[in-house]
């Protein structure tokens, strides 16, 4: 049970992380914030289904975050492949 603590730990930290990011949008190149949303919800991403393969556990927490990251996904990779054209 303390795995299952730790990755919801990692989850929440990332989570946090991903916050301050899209509140700091104004301060940093807009390119590397998007690099590093979408690397972030990568993470986030891989730790919730290696939650939900190998402990079989899901909360309404884990069932938010991986709708918000889903979510969250597509619209990084469209504002990184705006920057590219």
């Amino acid at each position: 049970m303390h795995s299952l603590f730790l990755l919801q730990l990692i989850q929440a930290v990332l989570v946090a992380i991903q916050l301050v990011m899209i509140f700091s949008a104004n301060k940093v190149k807009r390119e590397w914030l998007t690099v590093g949303q979408l690397c972030i919800a990568v993470v986030i991403l891989a730790d919730l289904f290696s939650e939900l393969i190998f402990f079989s556990y899901t909360s309404v927490l884990t069932g938010c975050v991986l709708f918000l990251q889903l979510f969250l996904l597509p619209i990084f990779w469209k504002q990184l492949k705006a920057f590219e054209e």
